[in-house]
């Protein structure tokens, strides 16, 4: 960036800025940034004619798309086939499986199971009153 642009963003005349421009310089390393934008710039421009240079050698050497993706499909099939197999290894039912799978069942036939209790003790102590007199009967004969 030149000194006069500088000043002017800044506001102080030119000849106060070379030490301020100096400072905060020998400020970047300590900063973490001792790449300026016009190293980037450049090395992102030899990036790209890199990548460039490589799309053109991949041009002229006659290869096609479905020739440098040949294997691709099958081996994603298989990875995705291994990666299955693996779940399938790890799943552990009960880690899956609900704690208590029935609880809401219970919880909404409570009510009808509560009003039926006492009809059902009474047909227990019905079914033990007759056995009891079957026998009764049976040793009496």
């Amino acid at each position: 960036m030149d000194m006069r642009a500088i000043a002017k963003d800044v506001g102080l005349p030119p000849y106060r800025c070379g030490p301020l421009v100096e400072e905060l310089r020998s400020m970047l390393p300590r900063l973490g940034t001792t790449q300026t934008h016009k190293d980037r710039m450049e090395e992102e421009s030899r990036k790209r004619k890199e990548r460039l240079a490589q799309m053109r050698r991949g041009r002229n050497s006659g290869d096609t798309v479905e020739e440098s993706v040949s294997g691709v499909v099958e081996e994603t099939v298989a990875r995705h086939r291994r990666e299955a197999e693996q779940q399938q290894q790890e799943v552990d039912i009960a880690a899956i499986a609900p704690k208590r799978a029935d609880w809401d069942l219970k919880r909404d036939l409570q009510r009808r199971l509560d009003a039926l209790q006492p009809q059902n003790e009474a047909a227990v102590r019905e079914l033990i009153r007759r056995r009891l007199q079957e026998g009764d009967t049976r040793t009496e004969a």
